[in-house]
């Protein structure tokens, strides 16, 4: 889930699923605008930073876990 305040995007990795909802005009996001043909950059936009956001915390949890020596080498 990822959201800039106004728009909120769900996405769902089995089957690739996104959806799309105004929560200014929509709260209790009933509908879904990802379809919507005057979306579709708004949707781009917001999958691209929900990816680069997904991505980075993921990295962060697995360096989290990675152990390494003082100069910074994996051990």
């Amino acid at each position: 889930m990822f959201h800039d305040g106004r728009y909120k995007l769900i996405y769902y990795p089995v089957g690739n699923v996104r959806q799309l909802f105004d929560i200014a005009e929509d709260p209790r996001e009933q509908r879904d605008l990802s379809s919507m043909p005057g979306q579709a950059k708004r949707l781009e936009s917001m999958t691209g930073r929900f990816s680069a956001t997904a991505t980075f915390r993921w990295s962060a949890r697995i360096a989290s876990h990675v152990r390494t020596d003082r100069a910074g080498y994996r051990v």
